[in-house]
């Protein structure tokens, strides 16, 4: 469940990434893009990783108990 979550949540940053890729070549002229790899990157699966943290660790705390 926690592997779907995650694939999931990431799969919707990757969309807003490439939202943004086409707003900055379409509307903004600019076609700079291949440059933010590293931070499309670090933006995808850090902030992924800092929605699921939270709410995951909880649930795992209970099941220790």
């Amino acid at each position: 469940g926690y592997t779907t979550q995650f694939f999931s949540v990431a799969s919707f940053l990757w969309t807003t990434t490439i939202a943004f890729t086409l707003h900055r070549t379409v509307v903004k002229h600019k076609t700079d893009v291949e440059e933010l790899g590293s931070i499309f990157h670090l933006y995808v699966w850090g902030m992924d990783y800092l929605i699921l943290q939270k709410p995951f660790s909880k649930l795992f705390l209970l099941y220790e108990n």
